[in-house]
């Protein structure tokens, strides 16, 4: 099952149950995952998903950081649970054995002098990198730097922010 539908599904379930903090958890994570689409105008695949479901556990590490210097322990927990709960959207990690396995093998594999045997620890070292799930996560990562830019200062030149009229600061209509 496509990881945006899994959480539409978890969405209902939290509904049902009536888990209310889990259920704004799981809205925040789909109105990102929506957000990101609408920008893009794009479906986003389970990659994509991936690159958003990271974005925002950066977010709340970075303001749990900021909570704990304001001594707002209440707002930190919060984001500690709301990360408990993304979390369970990112693709199981490899334990640290699995790692160094896979790094031996690269390793072993790389030891190669002739053009043959370049390209055979060439597709060995692709076969580790899908192994340890960098093909996935490089395609999120991928996904996350090809976006468009977000509306940040104007490049020289163009004085006016992306969706906005050129001189129009005195428009009639308003009340």
């Amino acid at each position: 099952m496509p990881l945006r539908d899994q959480l539409n599904d978890d969405l209902k379930a939290a509904m049902k149950a009536r888990e209310a903090d889990r259920l704004a958890a799981l809205r925040l994570m789909l109105a990102a995952v929506k957000q990101r689409e609408i920008d893009e105008r794009v479906t986003l695949d389970d990659a994509g998903v991936i690159a958003v479901v990271e974005k925002m556990i950066k977010q709340r590490k970075d303001s749990i950081a900021q909570y704990e210097k304001a001594a707002r322990r209440d707002l930190a927990d919060r984001e500690r649970f709301e990360i408990s709960v993304i979390e369970a959207y990112l693709p199981k990690q490899m334990s640290p054995d699995e790692v160094e396995a896979a790094v031996a093998e690269t390793r072993k594999a790389l030891e190669a002098d002739d053009a043959e045997a370049i390209r055979k620890s060439t597709e060995a070292l692709g076969q580790a990198v899908q192994k340890i799930g960098g093909a996935m996560y490089a395609q999120g990562e991928q996904a996350a730097q090809g976006a468009p830019p977000e509306p940040g200062p104007a490049p020289e030149g163009e004085g006016t922010p992306p969706g906005s009229e050129a001189g129009g600061g005195g428009e009639s209509g308003s009340a």
